[in-house]
């Protein structure tokens, strides 16, 4: 049920509150309906909202105050006028019954029932009861108790009632004790008054009549000023609706003319337009109604921010309302033509701005594509030289690795002749310095590489120096050349000794080389001022001095060594140039008295004198290379949209043809791009928690996204928006509706650019690296040229080898010396492709090939290597690179099963050699055949470097070979065919095949 109560009875209360100064906004606080509804007596309210009104009229009055305020109810001025009806009808006791009985008095309230009985003459009970859900209220129960005892002086008698109120927990009980008579006379005495009583009711109806004419009236005209104030109200809201509606300023004033005649009652409208933007004039002109002529009207000066914008001209607002009408919508005029006005400027900027992204997405197809191209004349120009120079030192390591195991072999007997053990501790340090230069290549190809200025610590340069002249002593001795160095005093740098080691190799193994025999080539220390000074002398052919501005540039090579096959890269002291300054010191050279160079290096002095911590040991093996690129054939694009269908549309038209992952939000979508790591962003704008544009900004911080595009989605691309988006990194905006075929499109664009961007950074860092290889490889030649050279008087200083020429420490020499040589070769073929020589291939025996490979590997003797030829055959191939191929393959073999049976065979077809290499290990699992030719990838966790089967591919392609794992289906192995071109007829050279 609801609307109990009729809200009459509520006007004692607004009466009374009145009358003590209480605001009526206090007792309709919290009861939910309007004051004017609270004001109708026909209105009716629920109950709920009654007791609240109740419970806000306590606070303000006292128990004896709500009582006399039902008391004087009744004594309301229409009531009083119409006292003498009830008079002539009722009497008290049948006023009690009407008011408990009737539907007009208990139709007041619903909320309640009333139960009535007489128990004697002047007396009677009344017991309201409350429905159920409905609570009592005691302030409504005190005003009716003064409703009751006024009912006896209401109808003509002196006296009011006695009324006793007891309350219930449902309600309350009136028991009312009233004098006898009034009300309604005998009919005798009716008879005789009626008369006069008649003439009493028709006076006081009159004046009833009259006040309600009156009311009628008053109704009539604040019900025409309502209709006019409406017909206002409806102008303005009209014109107002253009400052949030897009429409240009023609539309605009069409609209604005059209309903101040239509609405505002006004006889005609003209709204002119005349102002200048920054980039053009703006004239307009509409006109709505019809006047003379000749009429003038009047005219009002439109404005914006004070600047002048037109007028508005108005006929027919002669009256006060009407020019009140025309002074209430001016402003709003105003703000609506002046918004149309922005509106066409935004417009006109969002077209330019729209040509100007067509535009710029034109010059961005047209550099993708100029970049495609540059790309693969690129990849064509240097894709060989740089896999040549990522592989080869990985290749390095090997020959390495089994010279150092047979210089510990042969350390008991050496140990009797402390001449042959230094000798050969000088050809163990050579090792290492190699071994290190090929570590520090894998790093950086590995991209691990520490930051130089971390590596650097105090450095006694005296003891380095020393070290140095004696790893060269057997060098210059084989020369014919004097090598001396004279001890400094206590000379320390901060610097790192490796770098340092390398600055005065190279400066000892050219004055070596440019020095005859008979020559002397001195090293000397001192200190002078804030830097050290070393000096590296010798007696040789000098420097002209046309070459002495360029002698430490890159390929530029100085006088011919004295020495058949010494003559240098052109490379190594540009190295030396670059380490010194590096070191903060600087190099020159100047001409020897007596003949020959004196190259001078000057270090600074290092400050800190206080024992620094020892350099972090060297790691046991090579540089273990980052693991496995994770192989994906689709990009992954993270969709963030806050609508939930529109999230979903966009996952289901991106998932065909990228892995797609959503988020609700700007929070949840950046906390999906830390994990997944996406190729794209798509985001719509306007999002809670996180917009997208903050989204973009965040997103655009993460690590390795700076080249990950971010494409915008938004309703509203107004100008600001757009500079904000791109500011915060977003590449490109779409607007909503989205185009299904524009997004596609403009995502795969964005994502074929950064693709593109990445390769090029990617080979931007690779000719770095390779030029820094070819750097190292430099220096493996001086190391391995000592190794060589040591050989021979090693054999004469141990007497042993010279009388048993079986004796297992020459075979083991003999091994040290064919890795030697092999690093030579390597070294050599290194150094000639870095001068764009390319590969020296000439005709070489495939059985000497694989013959020399099985004997590098010959020291795991669990293997069984057979090599099964049908005929002697002859490639054409560089020998040293093609064996280590096959070193590559065989190793590999016994890494996977120490004890396993490769065998090898060889055919020749018309045009290529046949070579199909075959063992028994497990295998290689078929979801892993297609990734081990890639680089970095290996199954041997910390032992490999990945690069092992890269190289034997990369040589093979410099050989115009080809390299294939194959499956015979025979069982468990690994079975790689190669094919190799077959030498010319013309070019035939014998050979013989071991078995």
């Amino acid at each position: 049920m609801s609307n109990e109560l009729a809200c009459g009875p509520l006007d004692v209360f607004f009466r009374g509150a009145a009358a003590k100064g209480v605001p009526l906004e206090e007792l309709t606080r919290g009861v939910g309906y309007p004051l004017d509804h609270l004001q109708k007596a026909s209105a009716r309210i629920d109950w709920d909202a009654a007791v609240v009104f109740f419970r806000n009229a306590e606070r303000h009055f006292s128990d004896e105050e709500l009582e006399e305020l039902g008391y004087r109810f009744l004594s309301a001025p229409l009531l009083r006028k119409f006292a003498v009806i009830p008079r002539l009808l009722f009497t008290i006791q049948e006023t009690y019954h009407w008011l408990s009985t009737s539907s007009a008095g208990a139709g007041m309230n619903t909320a309640m029932k009333p139960h009535a009985h007489e128990p004697g003459p002047g007396h009677f009970v009344l017991r309201l009861r409350m429905e159920p859900g409905f609570q009592p209220s005691r302030p409504f129960f005190l005003v009716s108790k003064g409703i009751m005892r006024s009912i006896p002086v209401y109808l003509g008698q002196a006296d009011a009632a006695q009324v006793d109120m007891q309350e219930h927990a449902d309600g309350v009980t009136f028991d009312i004790k009233y004098p006898m008579g009034g009300g309604r006379l005998s009919w005798l005495r009716r008879l005789a008054l009626w008369p006069l009583a008649a003439f009493r009711v028709a006076r006081e109806l009159d004046v009833a009549n009259k006040e309600i004419f009156e009311r009628t009236h008053e109704l009539a005209m604040a019900d025409q000023q309502i209709t006019f104030q409406g017909r206002q109200l409806h102008t303005a809201y009209e014109i107002s609706r253009l400052v949030n509606e897009d429409v240009d300023p023609q539309a605009a004033a069409e609209v604005i003319a059209r309903h101040m005649v239509e609405w505002g009652g006004l006889r005609a409208v003209a709204v002119s337009l005349d102002t200048v933007l920054t980039d053009r004039d703006v004239v307009w002109h509409s006109e709505e109604g019809a006047h003379r002529a000749d009429e003038p009207g009047q005219v009002h000066v439109l404005r914006n921010r004070g600047e002048r914008t037109g007028t508005l001209t108005v006929w027919g607002a002669e009256d006060d309302q009407k020019q009140a009408l025309v002074e209430l919508l001016l402003p709003t005029v105003e703000m609506a033509l002046a918004h149309a006005i922005q509106f066409d400027t935004a417009a006109r900027q969002r077209s330019d701005l729209e040509r100007q992204l067509a535009l710029r997405t034109r010059e961005l197809k047209n550099a993708k594509e100029t970049h495609r191209r540059n790309l693969t004349e690129l990849e064509d120009t240097v894709a060989a030289r740089e896999r040549f120079f990522a592989d080869i030192n990985h290749e390095i390591r090997n020959p390495l690795s089994l010279s150092l195991l047979c210089l510990d072999q042969l350390d008991p007997l050496a140990a009797p002749d402390p001449d042959a053990a230094r000798r050969l501790q000088t050809v163990r340090e050579a090792h290492h310095q190699v071994l290190d230069l090929v570590d520090r290549m894998l790093h950086l190809a590995a991209d691990t590489e520490a930051d130089p200025v971390a590596r650097r610590r105090r450095v006694d340069l005296g003891e380095l120096l020393a070290r140095l002249a004696r790893s060269w002593e057997a060098a210059a001795k084989h020369a014919g050349v004097t090598l001396t160095f004279r001890p400094p005093d206590d000379i320390v740098v901060r610097g790192d000794e490796k770098e340092l080691g390398r600055v005065f190799a190279n400066l000892i193994s050219n004055a070596l080389k440019f020095t005859p025999a008979q020559g002397t080539v001195s090293i000397e220390a001192r200190t002078g001022g804030d830097h050290h000074v070393i000096d590296v002398r010798d007696s040789g052919v000098g420097i002209a001095e046309a070459d002495k501005a360029r002698i430490f540039e890159r390929f530029v090579q100085g006088p011919e060594a004295v020495r058949p096959g010494a003559r240098g890269s052109g490379i190594g002291l540009a190295i030396v140039r670059e380490l010194v300054e590096q070191h903060g010191g600087d190099i020159a050279v100047h001409d020897a008295a007596g003949g020959g160079s004196i190259f001078r290096v000057r270090l600074p002095v290092a400050a800190d004198q206080a024992p620094v911590a020892a350099p972090p040991a060297p790691p046991p093996g090579p540089a273990r290379a980052p693991e496995p690129r994770r192989l994906e054939d689709r990009s992954r694009v993270l969709v963030a949209e806050d609508n939930d269908a529109m999230r979903a549309e966009l996952a289901a038209l991106l998932s065909p043809r990228y892995d797609v992952i959503t988020a609700q939000n700007g929070h949840v979508a950046l906390v999906l791009a830390e994990q997944h790591r996406p190729d794209l962003l798509l985001s719509d704008v306007e999002m809670p928690l996180m917009n997208g544009l903050e989204l973009a900004q965040r997103f655009r911080r993460l690590p390795g996204n700076q080249l990950r595009p971010v494409l915008l989605l938004t309703a509203r691309p107004d100008v600001h928006t757009v500079r904000r988006g791109f500011e915060a990194g977003a590449v490109d905006y779409i607007r909503k509706p989205v185009n299904s075929v524009e997004l596609l499109a403009r995502i795969e664009a964005q994502l074929q650019v950064r693709q593109l961007a990445a390769r090029l950074a990617d080979r931007e860092r690779l000719g770095a690296l390779g030029l820094l290889v070819s750097s190292l490889a430099h220096e493996i030649r001086n190391p391995v040229n000592g190794v060589a050279n040591a050989i021979a008087p090693l054999r004469e200083l141990l007497p042993a080898l010279q009388d048993e020429p079986d004796h297992p420490a020459n075979q083991l020499l003999d091994v040290v010396e064919v890795c030697a040589e092999q690093l030579r070769s390597l070294a050599e073929q290194l150094l000639g492709f870095a001068h764009d020589d390319g590969l020296a291939l000439s005709p070489t025996p495939l059985g000497g090939v694989l013959d020399r490979a099985r004997s590098i590997v010959h020291h795991r003797n669990k293997a069984t290597i057979n090599l099964m030829l049908s005929r002697p055959i002859e490639v054409m191939a560089s020998r040293s690179l093609l064996t280590q191929v096959f070193v590559n393959l065989f190793e590999n073999a016994i890494d996977a099963r120490a004890d396993t049976t490769i065998d090898v065979h060889a055919d020749l077809d018309d045009e290529h050699v046949v070579i199909e290499i075959s063992d028994d290990g497990p295998g290689i699992p078929p979801a892993l055949r297609s990734s081990v030719f890639d680089p970095f990838f290996t199954t041997k966790g910390h032992d490999g470097t990945g690069l092992g089967l890269h190289t034997v591919r990369q040589v093979l392609d410099q050989h115009r070979g080809h390299i294939e794992l194959i499956d015979l289906g025979t069982g468990p192995g690994t079975h790689f065919r190669i094919t190799l071109p077959r030498v010319p007829p013309a070019a035939t050279v014998a050979e013989e095949v071991r078995p």
